[in-house]
């Protein structure tokens, strides 16, 4: 279980019917919230990360995740910031992106 602001991901160790009933009465519990869900056996998005199955591995790994609405616009080269600021934006999205992927050839990519 892993939660941001309002967003959660749960790893759900039972079948599909058990996680929809447990959503069932998520949802009964209260009026003011609604849980949404997506299945998939083998990789899911979350927030803007890709989590998906090494069945080789044994493990999960990530990656980044672009939603289609991405535009990439920081801020714009042109503008009236500090140069520095400008550099440390590009500095703040490796590290980022270092911190978010599992595996050093995503990185690359």
């Amino acid at each position: 279980y892993f939660h941001f602001l309002d967003d959660i991901l749960i790893v759900w160790n039972g079948t599909q019917d058990e996680a929809l009933m447990a959503l069932d009465y998520f949802n009964n519990c209260t009026t003011f919230l609604q849980f949404t869900y997506e299945f998939n056996m083998e990789e899911i998005h979350f927030l803007d990360i890709t989590i998906r199955k090494d069945h080789e591995h044994r493990m999960y790994v990530s990656k980044i995740f672009r939603k289609a609405c991405f535009s990439n616009s920081y801020l714009h080269y042109c503008s009236n910031h500090p140069p520095l600021q400008k550099r440390n934006i590009i500095k703040g999205q490796m590290v980022r992106v270092a911190r978010m992927i599992s595996r050093y050839t995503e990185f690359i990519e």
